[in-house]
């Protein structure tokens, strides 16, 4: 497993040796004493909440590793999973095909913008995928197209609490995010504020990078020279990513919104 996680494009490859998870997004602690890899559980199981029992036909825009995909194919649902990454496209393929139960996850390597499919469906989700999109209206809008009559689509990730332009931030403003959704003729039936879940896991990501790093690299450099490079990457990202959490910039999100 080792190799085939260390074959992952970073920060993927990082998270998934902290984490032992196939979970590549925030944590929703219950307890103080949950690992990160639990919270992380709790998350994909919160944002499963909001999908309609009858909602059958899935899209799992951005599917990471596909832990969500896969989770959504055991429970019956037929499940396309778009990302950009072949090297990720094929780690859920494979993680699926080790383990399989219902029916078979459609895995599809494409840039989602440009992705045209034939099908429609009643439930789209964006796990802490939607940042990476540059045009918030524009990816609304391809996203409703893709919609059913009456179909909704589940975001959950980090906004800003202020306007910055885009090319000085990783992450939308939360109002312009709103604005777009109703000017596609999206009605946000449910939003969450999970910030402090966010700043938890944060904090303790960090916490556990700092204390595992000298282990990670003497175990992974010479298969993966760049580790150490990464690391403090993925530690100078975390703290700024703290202290926007800390200072109000920054929040999490989860938005339901219904056509």
């Amino acid at each position: 497993m080792d190799r085939a996680v260390l074959e992952l494009p970073n920060p993927f490859y990082l998270f998934r040796l902290l984490t032992g998870s196939d979970h590549l997004h925030f944590g929703y602690f219950r307890s103080p004493r949950e690992s990160v890899g639990e919270a992380q559980e709790n998350m994909m199981w919160l944002n499963l909440f909001f999908r309609r029992r009858e909602a059958a036909r899935v899209l799992d825009v951005g599917s990471g590793l596909g832990a969500t995909a896969r989770e959504l194919a055991k429970q019956g649902c037929r499940v396309t999973a778009v990302c950009p990454d072949s090297t990720l496209v094929e780690y859920g393929r494979a993680r699926e095909k080790a383990s399989p139960a219902g029916p078979p996850v459609e895995w599809v390597t494409s840039a989602f913008e440009a992705w045209k499919p034939t099908d429609t469906f009643d439930h789209v989700m964006f796990q802490e995928s939607f940042q990476y999109f540059d045009h918030v209206e524009a990816t609304l809008r391809h996203t409703r197209s893709l919609q059913r009559e009456g179909g909704r689509v589940v975001i959950g990730d980090q906004f800003l609490n202020e306007r910055r332009p885009r090319e000085a931030a990783r992450f939308h403003f939360v109002d312009d995010f709103v604005a777009a959704a109703k000017s596609v003729g999206l009605r946000i039936a449910t939003s969450c504020d999970i910030s402090a879940g966010a700043l938890v896991m944060t904090r303790r990501t960090l916490e556990q990078l700092r204390a595992e790093k000298d282990a990670l690299i003497a175990r992974h450099e010479s298969a993966k020279p760049a580790i150490r490079k990464d690391i403090d990457e993925m530690l100078y990202w975390g703290s700024q990513e703290l202290g926007a959490f800390d200072h109000g910039l920054l929040s999490y999100r989860t938005f339901v919104l219904d056509a």
